[in-house]
């Protein structure tokens, strides 16, 4: 259970992410298996500089790291343990009066229970009193040892056990079954000596005792002085079964104790159902008093005593008659009073939780007032358990479909963490005197594998979240409870727990399993192996899937993760897989873990989104006559998965190549999105959120390696989130569909889910806003959404085809909208407006978009958005569409719809431009290509347009332009005095241009200082930033293409 007072947890040394396989080449000796041990292990924090295994975008930095050494307080018994729950609390002693710490733990060990610790109430379960500090005692039942044991859970007062199915509690507790009884015994002695009485009180005794079923005494404090205080707390040293639960108990918990009153029990069924203990102290409790006089008559000799003064006799036969004798002279009488008061025992009944197909429970020990038990499941709900009364359900926000659940305490706020399908998310709730408050949602912070516990540490200056994994652990800070955009710094770092105290240059100590689960720093049951190692130099290194396709461009750190900081890359390193997934670096032998990642560069427009650090994307790359190649992307596989993390632990031997071996992605589709309304009509750039996780990201572990993929490469505007490690988590993207109200976007095709449904489908404008929440049912699937009110266009006289519609003799496309609302009314008085779309745009042909895009934002660079078209003129909308009216054209970009729905709107195209209609609260009309000249829609009209039109009455439109779009920028790095050829300068900004083109380099105006260009050769003048302008034309082509490259000079 998690404590109120914890040790720091336990911490498995070789994370999550680990491969244990010793790869060399076939050449290579194979390095002897070193001998497994099985051990029990402590975190101590050791100040150290180093990168976090795993992570992708951190530097060096110095801070303490938790660190193994050897735990020798308890021995070894318990190394070896499937589980272990401490205890560190406060309890009152009515004995001593005053607090006293109750510190100690139980293990199931080989299916039997194991518990060290203060034992005042036969806490430890072996069926005695005596405290056991340091030497985990054996629990018995009946003097037998306990076998069967699954589950276990202690408070430090009371402990629990599950054992074939069975509860069965032991120590402090109403316990069911078990009565007490309070003995005062109190007297008096008279003499007669001669006739003359006197008399005497005898000093009063007490014993408290407890009794089970059959009279069986389960806790006794012997004859005692009146004097000596007794604990007054029902306990029992015998286990008592608690028939109540069943015989099919799964897990139990135990809460607070509160100095010894009867905590909150509460267990979980094999058939997902839940309750817990309520408790009814008897309130029928029976007195009795019984008095008897004892006389001492005669002397040793038997002779009665007789007048005078007589010795009386002491002896064995004192008091031995119940015959009075007072008419004799002289004689004792001893009065004997005996008060016994019986408490009877207390009514137990089990609390529905009121919860179906609960897969796990969780509740504090350490909880204070009402209690805190959530359950996880399809949904995960949250209650309050107090004085045997549940309170109201707390459905928890993104707890869908959680397998586990997991609850922390110790570090300000109570944390509520839950896992799902190798997603781990976390909340923090509210703490107070009346008792904690869970948090009402929980935010997706990291992938993992199902954690045994999650749990607080807290050593010397270091506080650490725990998640311990079948296979290692892993750490992270407070931000991991509290984080809202959780992937957006490299600070926000999920790490595995790998040093060990004990590791040198010389010799290493390998953490290779976790033998059970564990709440405490203090106590870590482990597997480790050890051995010697040597520094190699320049070993090969190659990296592959499991399936044996090569990773290249890809970044390679390596650190040795027993000894962090001392055995590791250089923080310059910039070590990079070659097109043969190749690399070469000095390591070391023995264990040895690679953190894989892709390279990025900054390159966000104007900032990135979706939590995501600049990053850079590579487009094709071309020769000037040579066929037209696409650009390898770094860490992509042909399937087109992308790495984004990985940490990858390898026992590298004394020889040969170290082969790193990733997990596998999955396999990955084509998923298209059709969105529509009931009649069949499209919705253009509708946004699709994925909530899903696993349709973008699949996090892959195979034994102990662990990596991470995306379904895409990075995109250049940062749309795609990064992972800052091999265990973070980043949001899933959302498209938008294009003209045609479809989006298609490669996916992964899980099986599971990491939310209650795969996507939010919206379309949102600012005015009208509608949401349908989607799960996909196939890959090509199409998703309906309400009626919405929506434009309709009818084409010009002369056109029937949308995608070719020709100008009249003035150069004029004349439109006739109809605006009706969702039950085909007309609507009237809203403001409609003509909006270019830009070919090959998420708003034309659908695509990634920013995680706040809206309709606005779409298509906010393909025209003049809705929300401007009140606050500028007529002409101002074409000049900033880039239209030139000729002279008998007058354009009409923006109207009003008439009392029937219909508006006049009238464009002036001097290019060949995509257009559609649309208005703030109304889903946009089909989109249209006007033609110019019979030039295709594939120029954006944004683009520099210098040519003149030319109109006549002869039914003519003829336009002399020279279409010269302009590319995203590009970058490169040179250095000053150099000249480079535009060849080698275009193997980093890779422009993209066909064989036998025409190729002109023109420097920027105001960055002429900086560099010159002569024919295809660039110098660089200055330090600084030079612009050119690298202007393409295709062979037989009059149509131009300029790239803009930015070169950034260093000295």
């Amino acid at each position: 259970m998690n404590k109120k007072t914890r040790s720091i947890f336990v911490l498995f040394a070789l994370a999550a992410g680990t491969l244990v396989t010793l790869a060399t080449s076939p050449a290579s000796p194979v390095r002897a298996a070193d001998p497994d041990t099985s051990a029990l292990y402590q975190l101590t924090a050791v100040e150290s500089e180093t990168t976090p295994i795993g992570c992708t975008g951190c530097s060096p930095q110095k801070t303490n790291t938790p660190t193994f050494a050897a735990q020798t307080g308890i021995g070894t018994t318990v190394a070896s343990a499937t589980k272990i729950d401490t205890f560190n609390t406060q309890a009152w002693d009515q004995v001593a009066q005053s607090n006293i710490t109750i510190e100690g733990g139980c293990a199931i060990v080989a299916l039997g229970l194991k518990c060290w610790g203060k034992n005042m109430n036969g806490q430890l379960g072996d069926e005695t009193t005596t405290n056991s500090l340091t030497t985990p005692v054996t629990g018995t039942e009946s003097g037998v040892a306990i076998t069967g044991v699954t589950d276990l859970s202690t408070n430090g007062l009371t402990t629990c056990i599950v054992a074939a199915g069975v509860l069965k509690c032991v120590g402090s507790g109403n316990l069911p079954g078990i009565y007490s009884k309070n003995y005062n015994y109190y007297g008096n002695i008279q003499t007669k000596t001669d006739g003359v009485y006197t008399n005497a009180s005898i000093s009063g005794t007490r014993q408290y005792v407890v009794y089970g079923a059959g009279d069986s005494v389960l806790y006794d404090t012997g004859v005692i002085s009146q004097s000596t205080q007794v604990p007054q707390t029902l306990a029992s040293k015998k286990w008592v079964t608690i028939t109540g639960a069943g015989t099919d108990v799964k897990k139990v918990q135990v809460g607070n104790s509160n100095n010894g009153s009867t905590p909150n029990i509460c267990v979980l069924k094999t058939t997902g159902l839940a309750s817990c203990a309520v408790v009814t102290a008897s309130t029928a409790s029976t007195s009795t008093t019984t008095n008897t006089n004892t006389y001492n008559c005669k002397d040793a000799a038997g002779v009665a005593y007789g007048s005078g003064a007589p010795t009386f006799d002491t002896g064995v036969t004192e008091y031995e008659s119940t015959t009075s004798c007072d008419s004799q002279p002289s004689f004792k009488r001893r009065e004997n009073n005996q008060y016994i008061n019986q408490t009877d025992a207390a009514v137990w009944t089990f609390a529905d939780a009121e919860v179906t197909g609960a897969v796990d429970i969780a509740m504090p020990s350490d909880s204070w007032g009402a209690a805190s038990i959530c359950f996880a499941g399809a949904t995960t709900i949250c209650r309050t358990f107090s004085a045997g009364v549940f309170g109201a359900k707390k459905t928890i926000e993104n707890g869908e479909n959680s397998q586990a659940v997991y609850m922390t305490s110790g570090w300000g706020p109570p944390g509520l963490c839950l896992y799902s399908n190798d997603t781990i998310s976390c909340g923090a709730g509210t703490s107070t005197q009346a008792g904690t408050a869970v948090t009402t949602k929980v935010t997706a912070v990291a992938v993992m594998a199902k954690p045994l516990n999650v749990f607080f540490g807290n050593t010397t200056n270091m506080q650490k979240l725990y998640f311990l994994l079948p296979t290692g652990i892993l750490s992270a800070d407070a931000w991991i409870l509290t984080c809202s955009n959780c992937g957006s710094t490299s600070t926000n770092v999920v790490a595995p727990v790998t040093a060990f105290a004990a590791s040198t240059a010389t010799s290493y100590t390998y953490a290779k399993a976790v033998n059970g689960s564990t709440d405490s720093a203090d106590y870590i049951p482990l597997t480790v192996s050890s051995g010697t190692r040597r520094t190699r130099s320049l070993v090969g290194l190659n990296v592959k899937t499991s399936a044996g396709e090569l990773l290249k461009g890809v970044s390679v750190r390596w650190t040795a993760p027993d000894a962090p900081g001392t055995l590791s890359s250089s923080a310059s390193s910039t070590l990079t897989t070659d097109d043969t997934g190749y690399a070469r670096s000095t390591v070391t032998s023995g264990p040895v873990t690679f953190t894989l990642s892709v390279p990025t560069v900054t390159t966000c427009p104007p900032t990135c989104t979706n939590n995501q650090t600049p990053t850079t994307s590579t487009t094709s790359t071309t020769v000037a006559g040579e066929t037209t190649t696409p650009a390898a992307k770094p860490g992509s596989l042909a399937s087109g998965a992308t790495l984004q993390a990985a940490s990858i632990t390898v026992i590298v031997g004394d020889s040969g190549d170290v082969i790193i071996t990733v997990p596998d992605a999955p396999v990955i589709v084509q998923r298209k999105i059709t969105v529509t309304m009931p009649d069949g009509t499209v919705v253009p750039n509708a946004t699709v959120q994925l909530k899903n996780n696993y349709l973008s990201y699949a996090y892959q572990n195979s034994g102990t390696s662990t990596s991470t993929w995306s379904s895409r490469p990075k995109d250049t505007n940062g749309y795609l989130g990064q992972m800052n490690c091999a265990y973070c988590f980043v949001a899933p993207p959302k498209y938008a569909t294009g003209v045609d109200g479809s989006v298609t976007f490669p996916s992964f095709n899980p099986l599971a889910s990491s939310a209650a449904y795969d996507a939010d489908v919206v379309y949102d404008d600012g005015d009208l806003s509608q949401t349908v929440k989607k799960d996909f049912v196939a890959i090509t699937d199409t998703v309906q959404m309400p009626f919405m009110a929506g434009i309709k266009i009818a084409l010009p006289a002369g056109s029937t085809d949308p995608n070719n519609v020709k100008p009249d003799a003035n150069g004029a496309v004349t439109l006739t909208s109809t605006l009706k609302d969702g039950d085909g009314n007309p609507i009237n008085k809203l403001t409609e407006s003509v909006e270019v779309v830009t070919p090959g745009t998420s708003c034309d042909t659908g695509g990634l978009v920013a995680s706040t895009a809206k309709v606005t934002d779409i298509c906010k660079d393909g025209g003049v958005t809705a929300a401007s078209v009140d606050l500028v003129s007529k002409a101002s909308i074409v000049r900033a569409m880039s239209v030139r009216a000729n002279a008998g054209c007058s354009a009409i970009m923006t109207t009003t719809s008439a009392s029937n729905g219909q508006a006049t709107l009238v464009l002036c195209p001097s290019a060949s431009t995509k257009y559609r209609v649309r208005g703030t609260g109304a889903v946009g009309s089909q989109t249209i290509c006007v033609q110019v000249n019979n030039a295709p829609c594939t120029v954006s009209a944004s683009s520099a347009n210098t040519g003149a039109n030319t109109g006549s009455n002869n039914g003519t439109y003829t336009n002399t332009n020279t279409y010269t779009p302009t590319v995203v920028s590009k970058v490169a790095v040179m250095k000053k005095g150099k000249v480079t050829s535009f060849t080698t300068i275009n193997k980093t900004a890779k422009v993209s241009f066909p064989p036998y083109a025409k190729v002109v380099l023109v420097v920027a105006v105001t960055t002429k200082k900086f560099c010159s260009v002569s024919g295809l050769s660039v110098k660089a003048l200055l330090p600084g930033s030079c612009t050119i302008s690298v202007k393409v034309t295709p062979k037989g082509s009059k149509k131009t293409t300029t790239t803009k490259i930015k070169i950034t000079i260093s000295k």
